[in-house]
């Protein structure tokens, strides 16, 4: 019983972080400059005093400790189960119908957005330290990545500083498995990115098929596509 009453208190601390974190998230998100559809949104904390390197290294170990949470979270081999998580302790937005399969890794889970219908497959990583936005009855293959911020390789220091950009798939869009989204991609309705390919923060159009390291344009897709994921999912894994 003990033990159920630790796990409880670390739940509803973990959510209620996450809550503060996105109401902050938010607020930043309405102050910021939207320019080309790439939203800065780091939480820049004044390390320069005393107090500021205290605060800074606080609210690292709490991005830890919830990194650390959700990757458990994510092996617990019942749906539902995770989904209630992803919902109410991280704060992840997640539409009706949305099916979230095993093993998902995220950083900021409170920055990301998944529309109604949409399927994540088995062992993706979703970065949403710069925001991550997927729409509706969106199909991605087990083992994509999204990534939203990477280091300046010009940079004396290896700073990331002006690197974050938000990933944004459209609608009935179809990431294959083993697909890289750079920081800054745009996935146009209804487009398929091919297995295995690395789209390099770029707008991909959309109904095509893309595909390749960098990826390329290959050929159009049909604009008659109606589909609507059920939401039929595993129930165990």
């Amino acid at each position: 019983m003990w033990m159920i009453g630790i796990f409880t208190i670390i739940c509803i601390f973990e959510s209620f972080i996450c809550l503060l974190r996105r109401n902050r998230y938010k607020k930043k998100k309405n102050i910021v400059s939207n320019k080309n559809q790439n939203v800065k949104i780091f939480e820049n904390v004044k390390r320069d005093s005393y107090f500021g390197r205290f605060r800074g290294k606080i609210i690292d170990i709490f991005d830890d400790f919830t990194f650390l949470f959700f990757k458990i979270v994510g092996y617990v081999p019942i749906h539902f189960v995770r989904i209630f998580f992803y919902k109410y302790i991280f704060w992840m937005s997640i539409g009706k119908k949305a099916v979230i399969y095993y093993g998902l890794e995220t950083r900021d889970p409170w920055k990301i957005s998944i529309g109604s219908g949409s399927i994540i497959g088995d062992h993706c990583i979703l970065d949403g330290r710069s925001g991550v936005i997927i729409g509706k009855n969106v199909n991605f293959s087990n083992g994509v990545w999204v990534w939203t911020l990477q280091h300046d390789i010009n940079s004396a220091n290896f700073n990331t500083k002006g690197q974050e950009k938000i990933v944004e798939v459209r609608d009935r869009s179809w990431i294959s498995c083993r697909v890289t989204l750079l920081p800054g991609t745009i996935v146009g309705e209804g487009t398929v990115v091919a297995a295995g390919a690395v789209v390099p923060g770029k707008e991909l159009a959309a109904f095509s098929l893309y595909g390749g390291v960098p990826a390329k344009f290959i050929s159009n897709r049909s604009k008659d596509i109606t589909y609507i994921f059920s939401g039929k999912h595993r129930h165990f894994l």
